[in-house]
């Protein structure tokens, strides 16, 4: 259980989800995804005009790093759930932009390989699935997020836990702007779920 009354002055760094390992795996792996489906995209829109074969190693590296993606996504999401009572909102956030992040990638990759994923229909189910469990993390996750702002402990020490809860009032609440803060999370909360 989480304690919601005293809050420790400081809290370290939780390696498992901010390490720079987890960040540099996750943001190198989506540029790499973005830069093969713009130019899979590009390709696409000139190849209209003239007779380019398709890049079949491209396809097959897009596969796999979207793959990759909505597979960490979801893991990530996962572990931060697991571990709500000990990890403090500053990480929850983390987890919930690197799942937005993965989606972004799966979303580009869909754009990118459209004709390919008509073609299989079990994979067209199973990648829907996934995406589909990716979205109510996601979701689940903004909706924490929410709660943190709304009770102003989206920048303390308190776990994210506490944020259905009462606290003291210690733990260096949040003195941000709210209101922004509110709109941000609601217009990404809806962008996603669109």
């Amino acid at each position: 259980m989480a304690t919601c009354t005293n809050a420790p002055p400081t809290l370290s760094s939780d390696a498992g989800v901010a390490g720079i390992g987890v960040l540099l795996s996750f943001v190198i792996t989506a540029v790499i995804a973005l830069a093969i489906s713009a130019s899979l995209v590009f390709q696409e829109a000139r190849g209209r005009t003239s007779v380019q074969k398709p890049s079949v190693l491209r396809r097959k590296l897009l596969n796999a790093y979207s793959d990759q993606q909505i597979l960490t996504g979801i893991g990530i999401q996962s572990v931060g759930l697991g571990k709500m009572d000990s990890l403090a909102p500053y990480h929850f956030f983390i987890i919930w932009m690197l799942s937005l992040l993965s989606m972004a990638v799966h979303n580009a990759s869909l754009l990118a390989l459209v004709h390919d994923f008509r073609r299989d229909w079990v994979l067209r189910w199973l990648r829907q699935f996934l995406i589909f469990v990716n979205l109510v993390l996601s979701s689940l996750y903004g909706i924490y997020i929410l709660e943190a702002v709304n009770d102003g402990i989206n920048d303390s020490t308190f776990p994210i836990a506490c944020a259905w809860k009462e606290t003291d009032g210690t733990g260096q609440p949040s003195t941000g702007n709210k209101a922004l803060s509110y709109i941000g999370t609601i217009a990404v909360l809806a962008g996603n779920i669109l």
